[in-house]
């Protein structure tokens, strides 16, 4: 669910944020309390249905969103497979597919400014100045901003390596990976720190 924005316009960008995430949570709360897999089919087809109402071109990039799920698809058909309870295991997939698409569906409509001002209103009763709230919905913000960024830089830093070098071995972009990502915090950190940071209004 760490996806960015999505670049079409649909009718689920004018809902309130807090909507949305209400909805999310009463969502996947109902997912592990049902047991039936009519019932799951359902509950997949749901958030496919919404993203399918707003046009092909939003259900495709939807689509190209779960292809990180396939590796914890085949190790959990494998492990249920040597369990011989295959059952349990297509119930865990549908509930993870339908969860991780409904919470495709959340952040791609949502922008990080509105999720950040949400955390800062949920923190405003246990917070009394709003800084705690701030630096919270901030550090939420950019983790789901960076994450995408961080694993793009390397996919590249890869394709780099392979370019020059025969040797085989991701374990080589660690280093100048975790250089970069401390580069990125640095200049995040500046920019920051001169429009005021977190601190309280």
């Amino acid at each position: 669910m760490l996806a960015l924005t999505t670049p079409y316009q649909t009718i689920f960008h004018r809902w309130p944020a807090s909507l949305k995430v209400v909805m999310l949570l009463t969502f996947t709360t109902g997912l592990m309390l049902i047991q039936t897999q009519m019932l799951l089919l359902c509950a997949v087809g749901l958030p496919f249905c919404l993203i399918a109402s707003q046009g092909r071109r939003y259900l495709w990039f939807s689509l190209k969103l779960l292809r990180p799920l396939w590796p914890f698809v085949a190790i959990i058909l494998i492990w249920h497979f040597y369990m011989a309870d295959l059952q349990s295991g297509l119930s865990i997939i549908l509930k993870l597919a339908a969860a991780f698409t409904f919470a495709n569906l959340v952040t791609t409509t949502t922008s990080l400014a509105d999720f950040s001002a949400l955390i800062e209103k949920a923190m405003a009763p246990f917070d009394g100045n709003g800084a705690q709230g701030k630096k919270l919905g901030l550090m939420i913000a950019l983790t789901l901003r960076f994450i995408p960024v961080f694993i793009e830089r390397a996919s590249l830093l890869r394709l780099a390596h392979r370019a020059r070098s025969t040797k085989h071995g991701t374990w080589r972009i660690i280093f100048p990976l975790a250089l970069s990502a401390l580069d990125d915090a640095e200049h995040v950190s500046e920019a920051l720190n001169a429009r005021g940071g977190a601190a309280p209004r």
